[in-house]
């Protein structure tokens, strides 16, 4: 079995680029540090390291195990933090990851809303996309998961939250600003189309825009939806957004307007069954 006090060792090598550096900040020796790499590549059976010009570089095996670290220190902060809480006799701690729709969007509210219900329940928020939801609720680092369009997936529990629709974040000076409501197989066929903006949902609303028998061959896609305004602001152009996203909007530069294919989207919570 690996040892998990190495595998530290070897991550704080990795971050700090230099054994000197680990042994810096996990205040040990420096010979005590190089023992414990040299037992861990022993362990593993490949080299982690290689020296090029007096310089310390990971090899291609060090950055996959790198990766595959992350959930289970994630994990460990996870329990030091429940450990924490315990001893302060804090009551329970309730772990949300949230999708950058929830975070722009209802999540700061609902947050005031619980901790006055629940006063003796301490919050904890992330932030991530659907597939690191799933991976942290499966590794037990997260109690709950909010996400927009979330697939079936297996040991997961999926609930409804609600429904929303796709709009449109339009520059107010661009041309199609006045319009009530924004054609889409027009826009496809606009030079217009360059400056569309893909949000977080862009896999959704493309899928939808195909069934319609529409594709819109837009250069930009973002998963921050906070960008969504500026990148518009900044091209003078439009954006495809969710409606809780949009609703957080305070630019007097952008106007919401309705699309002509109505593409509802789902908002879910996710939990482990």
């Amino acid at each position: 079995m690996l040892n998990l006090r190495r595998l530290e060792i070897f991550r704080a090598i990795y971050l700090a680029g230099s054994v000197s550096g680990a042994a810096r900040q996990m205040g040990l020796s420096q010979p005590s540090v190089s023992r414990h790499l040299k037992y861990l590549e022993a362990d593993v059976g490949f080299p982690l390291f290689e020296i090029t010009k007096g310089r310390l570089f990971p090899t291609h095996e060090a950055h996959r195990l790198f990766s595959a670290t992350v959930s289970i220190f994630e994990q460990a902060d996870q329990v030091s933090m429940a450990i924490d809480h315990i001893k302060r006799g804090e009551g329970q701690v309730l772990r949300v990851v949230a999708a950058g729709t929830y975070v722009s969007g209802v999540l700061p509210e609902v947050s005031r809303l619980f901790l006055e219900k629940h006063p003796n329940v301490h919050l904890e928020l992330y932030t991530g996309d659907y597939d690191y939801q799933v991976q942290l609720l499966r590794h037990g680092a997260a109690d709950l998961g909010l996400v927009p369009a979330a697939q079936d997936a297996p040991g997961i529990h999926r609930e409804r939250l609600g429904i929303g629709r796709i709009v449109a974040v339009v520059h107010k000076d661009h041309p199609w600003a006045e319009r009530e409501i924004i054609d889409l197989s027009e826009l496809a066929a606009s030079p217009e189309a360059d400056t569309l903006i893909y949000s977080g949902l862009g896999g959704v609303v493309k899928t939808r825009l195909e069934e319609a028998g529409i594709e819109i061959k837009s250069r930009i896609s973002t998963r921050l939806i906070y960008l969504v305004s500026y990148l518009v602001e900044s091209l003078q152009g439009i954006g495809l957004v969710g409606t809780m996203s949009a609703s957080t909007f305070r630019s007097d530069q952008v106007v919401i307007r309705s699309v002509d294919v109505d593409m509802a989207i789902e908002y879910d919570a996710i939990w482990p069954e």
